[in-house]
Parts: structure tokens; sequence; C-alpha cells
């Protein structure tokens, strides 16, 4: 009895799969896309780029005028660095005009300058693909900013076999270009550490640094 109630409920799954099957072979045949297909499933789209969207229809359905300041985002993550490595190059270009930023990027000899120069040419090509800036050399980076990743863990060997944990650090890099000419003060301040701050100059004019051996 067990035997014949397990044959048939073999039976009724291969059943129901054949007819799930045929109905999706028809449904096809009928040019109804799946839902859950690799190749009919649109591309996912950048949170921002989603927001940007949505600000534009809503603008068309309301009649109210779009903001003007176009910004173009860009990402790449899970990069094989240190957010701190990461952050030393990725603020060299912070206020930079692209082209700048770009000839920065590709004369830097650091690793992650690489990867900063490659989402620098991706997002350039896309303000002009996607947000159709026609001169997208006239683009500025509004903010270079880094996140966070997944860490991946490792062994890390030692002699009379022993091993400890290593940890192997990722690193999210996030971009924004605005269209428009960069603005006067952009760029690293060229001020020293120790003027930075007007306290830090009072405090200087307070006690001067003495100098051994001067006049």
């Amino acid at each position: 009895s067990s035997g014949s109630g397990s044959s048939e409920q073999c039976a009724a799954k291969m059943f129901s799969m054949q007819s799930l099957l045929g109905a999706l072979r028809s449904s096809v045949g009928l040019g109804v896309t799946a839902g859950r297909s690799l190749h009919t499933t649109p591309a996912t789209q950048h949170y921002a780029s989603r927001a940007v969207e949505a600000a534009r229809a809503h603008a068309a359905k309301t009649g109210e005028a779009l903001s003007t300041d176009v910004i173009i985002y860009g990402c790449r993550r899970n990069l094989k660095t240190s957010p701190f490595k990461l952050n030393v190059v990725a603020q060299q270009i912070r206020g930079l005009p692209i082209d700048k930023a770009l000839r920065q990027m590709e004369l830097n000899p650091k690793k992650p300058a690489k990867d900063i120069c490659q989402v620098l040419k991706v997002t350039k090509d896309n303000a002009k693909t996607h947000h159709g800036i026609e001169d997208n050399s006239n683009l500025y980076v509004l903010e270079s900013y880094v996140g966070k990743g997944w860490n991946r863990r490792g062994m890390r060997r030692q002699a009379r076999g022993r091993g400890h944990t290593a940890t192997k650090p990722r690193t999210h890099f996030f971009l924004k270009l605005k269209y428009g000419p960069a603005p006067e003060n952009s760029g690293r301040s060229k001020m020293r550490g120790v003027y930075a701050t007007r306290r830090l100059q009072e405090l200087l004019l307070e006690r001067p640094q003495r100098v051994i051996g001067g006049l």
C-alpha cells in the first residue's frame, strides 16, 4: 500500500511539472515573457538613477519645472583594497574637472587609481549616453567617497603548523559628477597642517615655535 501511494505521488508531481512546462512553452510562443527568465529581466539600475527617473516622471505628470542640476552617479563595489588606502586616492580628485581628474588617476602609480580611472571613464560616457549631455567634458567631481564592503576571511600560516585568521578587506567606491564649471575653491587645500584652522593659527602666534640656532 505504501509503495502504491508513493508511486501515485510521484506520478502526480510529474504531471504537475509537465503541465507547468507546457504552460511556459505556450506563453513564450504567444510572446509572453516569463518574470523570472534570466534573458528577459531588465538590468538592475542604480538607486540614484531610479530616483532621477522618478523625478522626471513626476515633473512630466505635474508640469513642474525639473531641477537643472544634472548629477551623474557611478560606483564600483568590492574593490580589493582597504577603505583607508582607497580614500587616500579618492580625495585627490574631489572638486576637480573630469579631464583633470582623469589625468591625475592615469599618472598616479597607486593600484586603486586604475579602478577609479575606470569609474571616471564609464561615468563620463554615461553622461552622454543616458543623460543626453553632448559636452561631457564640462563636468566636475562633486563627491568622491568610499564605503566598507564585505571582508573576506583567510588563514595566515605560521611556523610549527600554526595558523591565524587573516582579514582581506573589500571597499566600495562612489562617485558623483555634476554638469557645469568646477567651483573656484575646488581641489585640496594647499595650506599646511599647522595653519589649517583659525585656532591653530592663534596658538602659533601665542606660542611660536622655537628654532634652535636661529637669529
